[in-house]
């Protein structure tokens, strides 16, 4: 691999001048846009404190999206989208302005719109950007509008989709307004420069594409321009006019994401993109520009990486990583999902995709956790946290958001601990002893938990509902059907635009998946294997294979939870090893996790109320791959003892 040029600090400086020239706000801890008021991620606020308080300072109803807060001068501005009587994919966006301290909503805009709700559940997309006395922002439909920051009157709108033709695609316009001097840049399939009192149009690019990065400010000697990520790949485009200075093709398959917002290091910058394609730095000091290096270690989806003392830090997918300046893997986080994160003070500040907040050390050395609480029950949490003026904020795509207190004890009072929950599974005596359980004591542990009887479990069929994060799925009718055979059956329905079911079924000797969308199809090799983890009883009923060499690693952290730590020996040369988690106080089994396999987890425990049995079973149940990114969660609302239907084991025709 190329090794690049030393990065000096001095050209960061030069990058970080042209962004605060540009957006300027009141208050140094303000964060007015996407990014920060340096466009970098990094706050460099040092007055709040990483413990914060033990509630929540308030909860707001924001409507559904993916859209950050903007804070200035005291003022939160936020948009989302409200459905309609019918939730049919229309209804209304509203833009709200909040008190960034109380919560308390202090003027609101509406406009009618479409949920845009393809692959997820819709929502906005796009932040705004406070400049000034003034709010600009891009609708997903292509109108870009400019607000008064004070009362929220429209200043100006401009559709650009009528104007210029421009087309919003499948999901939408999420570029945000890039303020600069007397102009406003968006990306909205071509980049498109405004001026910032009228509206009007000063220069529009070629089309690119472009419909879902934010531009980034890079000085090409003399030459000041914007880097575009969109198409086919990056750009360099003069400020000036909008003429294309340097292009440099990243797209190596048709399949991609063009949502991160490159990183610009001097004359360098950075991109990354999901599924095949991973990240590159490219150096575009010469045309044509020059890749230093490229590399499937960093696959981003939306939410892209943050550069902190030379490091990147990131979602490669479904793992939070660290790379360096090289490109070089420092260490690796699975379990986290899909989530997002920014930094200050040194700390990671990420969601996951369980709702919560995680705090941890912004270094290369390795992940260490400082600490982490859960938020939300739903949602998906694609939106990075944001920290301004001591007060945190975080964002869930169903429409809610809280503000947590990480103020310094000398600004605002601290609250006491709440109580602890009581909802919880009941509680097994701890080992007396200060040595770990053995695996043995830990799996005696887990079966006497669960009231596993010692012969083997009746046929089951779970029933409730499916929701695939980032596909479209949500909520929708599934089962989960094993017999006592070690055949089985799940179904789920497909959304509603799509119609029907699909269906996943092994028959004892074959696999296969029943799909009116796609095709029949056979399931084999590796794919196979897992779905027999996880869809079969062998998770629940074996999680510690005998003959497998296991110990007991330790106490570690899992989905939020204090677990032992069993590692699985699967194989030597080359070693491979399975971790399987038991929650340390209630003994139940909560999941497993190992390279190029799914990450499994399994929650509320509870009893089944089986026909008198004591048996507890998990009525939730998270499916989780690193390789495509997609997580399942399953939520169960009924068990019953009941064997699959016959027919389903008749195999289709295969197409």
């Amino acid at each position: 691999m190329p090794v690049p040029p030393l990065v000096l600090s001095l050209p960061r400086r030069v990058a970080a001048f042209l962004l605060c020239s540009s957006i300027l706000c009141a208050v140094p801890d303000d964060w007015p846009t996407w990014r920060g008021p340096h466009g970098d991620n990094v706050s460099r606020e040092k007055g709040w404190s990483a413990e914060g308080a033990a509630t929540p300072l308030w909860r707001a109803e924001i409507g559904r999206g993916y859209s950050a807060p903007s804070i200035a001068r005291g003022r939160l501005v936020i948009d989302g989208y409200f459905p309609g009587a019918s939730d049919e994919g229309e209804g209304e966006d509203r833009v709200q302005c909040l008190d960034a301290v109380s919560g308390e909503v202090l003027w609101t805009q509406r406009y009618q719109a479409l949920a845009y709700a393809n692959e997820h559940r819709g929502g906005t997309l796009g932040t705004s950007t406070i400049h000034e006395d003034s709010v600009y922002l891009l609708a997903r439909d292509g109108v870009l509008r400019a607000f008064a920051l004070e009362d929220g009157a429209l200043r100006w709108s401009a559709n650009l989709v009528e104007r210029h033709a421009v087309d919003p695609g499948r999901y939408g316009f999420a570029s945000t307004p890039y303020v600069d001097g007397e102009l406003v840049i968006v990306n909205a399939s071509r980049t498109i420069a405004l001026e910032r009192a009228s509206g009007a149009t000063r220069w529009i690019s070629e089309a690119r594409d472009a419909n879902y990065a934010t531009v980034a400010p890079i000085q090409l000697g003399e030459r000041r321009g914007y880097v575009v990520f969109g198409g086919a790949g990056l750009a360099v485009l003069d400020a000036a006019s909008g003429e294309r200075l340097r292009d440099y093709v990243f797209r190596k398959s048709p399949k991609n994401v063009e949502g991160a917002t490159p990183i610009v290091i001097g004359t360098q910058v950075f991109v990354s993109s999901a599924y095949d394609q991973g990240a590159a730095l490219i150096d575009f000091a010469t045309d044509p520009p020059r890749e230093l290096w490229r590399s499937r270690a960093m696959r981003t989806k939306l939410a892209g990486c943050t550069l902190f003392e030379d490091h990147f830090y990131g979602f490669d997918e479904s793992m939070l990583k660290c790379l360096d300046l090289r490109g070089e893997e420092r260490w690796r986080v699975r379990g986290l999902g899909q989530g997002a994160l920014a930094i200050s003070g040194g700390r990671l500040l990420v969601t996951t995709s369980e709702g919560e907040l995680l705090l941890a050390r912004a270094t290369p050395e390795g992940f260490v956790e400082d600490s982490r609480r859960a938020l939300f029950d739903d949602g998906v949490f694609w939106t990075a946290p944001v920290l301004a003026n001591g007060l945190l904020y975080v964002r869930a795509s169903h429409g809610g958001l809280v503000c947590l207190d990480h103020r310094l004890a000398s600004q605002a009072p601290r609250t006491t601990e709440p109580a602890a929950p009581t909802n919880v599974a009941p509680q097994l005596d701890e080992p007396t002893s200060a040595a770990l359980p053995t695996p043995e004591e830990l799996l005696r542990r887990y079966r006497a938990a669960a009231a596993f009887p010692e012969e083997a479990l009746p046929a089951l069929t779970w029933r409730g509902k499916l929701h695939i994060v980032g596909l479209g799925v949500e909520d929708s009718a599934a089962l989960w059907s094993i017999d006592t055979r070690g055949r089985w059956h799940a179904r789920f329905d497909l959304p509603p635009g799509i119609g029907g079911a699909i269906d996943r079924v092994f028959d004892g000797e074959r696999a296969w998946e029943k799909n009116p969308y796609r095709g029949n199809k056979l399931i084999e090799g590796d794919e196979l294997s897992e779905l027999q983890r996880t869809a079969g009883y062998r998770d629940l009923l074996d999680p510690l294979p005998r003959g497998v060499p296991a110990i007991t690693r330790g106490e570690e952290r899992f989905r939020g939870a204090r677990c032992f730590a069993v590692e699985l020996e699967l194989a030597r040369e080359p070693r491979v090893v399975r971790t399987v988690y038991f929650d340390a106080t209630s003994g139940l089994l909560a999941g497993r996790s190992a390279p190029r396999e799914a990450t499994v987890s399994f929650g509320a425990w509870r009893a089944a109320g089986l026909e008198g049995r004591a048996l507890r079973l998990p009525f939730a149940r998270t499916v989780f791959d690193p390789e495509t990114g997609i997580e399942q969660r399953w939520t169960f609302d009924a068990v019953r003892i009941e064997a699959p239907a016959e027919e389903v084991f008749e195999m289709p025709v295969m197409k």
